[in-house]
């Protein structure tokens, strides 16, 4: 049995390579609308948040509401929504499963939004998303 520990040692490696690589990364997507009259919220800030994460994830909501966060890997986030003129709204503890898709509307309401002005960052994400789309 010279082949035994090396193969059991090949085996090993291999299973565990698998095991973790099984994981597949999936989407968080939705609506974001105001409250009272369902209408779709233009270029609204969502933004992704994990303590396993190191950086957040932030994306904006487009013409017709919609937003998609892509390649996000199982676990447990935090969403929130942001926009000038409206109360900060999102979801705590989204849980992500494994190749699962997640499916979170945000409803905004009017009212004062919080100290922190977001107007900078939105146009810094607007700029991203316009030099990838050329």
């Amino acid at each position: 049995m010279r082949f035994g520990k090396p193969m059991l040692v090949i085996t090993a490696i291999l299973f565990i390579t698998t095991t973790f690589a099984q994981q597949s990364a999936t989407s968080i997507r939705g609506s974001v609308f105001s409250g009272l009259r369902k209408m779709p919220l233009n270029e609204a800030v969502i933004t992704l948040t994990s303590t396993n994460m190191p950086a957040s994830r932030i994306v904006l909501s487009d013409s017709t509401g919609n937003y998609t966060i892509n390649n996000v890997l199982p676990g447990t986030y935090t969403l929130t929504c942001e926009m000038e003129g409206y109360k900060t709204a999102g979801k705590s503890n989204v849980v992500v499963n494994d190749g699962e898709p997640v499916a979170i509307n945000i409803e905004m309401t009017k009212g004062k939004t919080r100290d922190r002005d977001r107007t900078a960052e939105r146009e810094r994400i607007i700029q991203v998303s316009d030099r990838r789309g050329s």
